[in-house]
């Protein structure tokens, strides 16, 4: 099992604006905004590809996009976390990280040993960032006390982009995937604008309006890296990378 977090801009464009020929200043709409959500994905060496959790910032329920947004039903339906932070940002956390594991990660090994018939006592490895948070005493006790035979496998600092999975294989075309989901909601949005004569365009860049849209982004994204061919390729270098650091599991 290998899990990668990644953070995605609410409106990530593609920085270029229009401005006079020799202007020493181009401001560009959007530039400056932090505006963002974190999704965790999570691939394993059968070829699935688990349930996401997203964390958008804000403390309370109303920091969630609402019941009614675009394949929110879809995502709740296919066991997808959507939940808010519980801090003032979207950064994933001790709490966070806690729900993932109990909701999505040992369920899946508990079904997948049933499945193989395998013990209870089968060990799991799960491949994980060398992220504060991953090896911090805290996570690390708590996964020690309440999950003790999901082994946690770092990945060595400064080598994401050789023995990350998820990174090398899968979040390229996952951002990709989004990118293009947002820019299909501003042409529909501006045409739709056009069509009705308007004579001034705006877009609506609320943080309430893109958060709800982005149910959305993330369903199409997931349905583009369920794809057999491309998890497979990224399950051959998870297979290698297990080999050449030569683990031994405990049965």
């Amino acid at each position: 099992m290998n899990s990668d977090q990644t953070q995605v801009v609410y409106a990530p464009g593609d920085k270029l604006t229009w401005a006079e020929t020799g202007a020493k200043q181009v401001p560009v709409f959007g530039g400056d905004e932090k505006c963002a959500f974190t999704v965790l994905v999570s691939i394993s060496c059968d070829g699935s590809v688990l349930p996401m959790q997203v964390i958008y910032g804000g403390k309370t329920h109303r920091s969630r996009p609402s019941p009614t947004s675009p394949n929110n039903r879809d995502l709740v339906s296919n066991n997808f976390i959507l939940q808010e932070s519980g801090t003032s940002t979207y950064w994933s956390n001790l709490d966070t990280m806690k729900t993932v594991v109990n909701k999505i990660l040992a369920p899946y090994f508990e079904k997948t040993k049933t499945e193989l018939n395998l013990p209870p006592s089968q060990k799991s490895l799960w491949m994980i960032d060398v992220w504060s948070v991953h090896r911090s005493k805290e996570f690390r006790n708590w996964m020690r006390d309440h999950h003790n035979n999901i082994i946690l496998d770092f990945v060595p600092g400064g080598c994401t982009g050789i023995m990350q999975p998820c990174d090398v294989g899968i979040q390229r075309l996952f951002k990709l995937s989004i990118k293009r989901t947002y820019h299909e909601d501003v042409v529909t949005e501006i045409l739709d604008q056009l069509n009705a004569g308007a004579s001034l365009i705006s877009m609506d860049t609320h943080l309430p309006t893109l958060r709800d849209q982005s149910t959305r982004w993330i369903w199409n994204a997931y349905q583009a890296i369920k794809n057999d061919a491309l998890v497979q390729k990224v399950d051959y270098l998870l297979t290698i990378i297990l080999l050449k650091t030569k683990l031994t599991l405990c049965v």
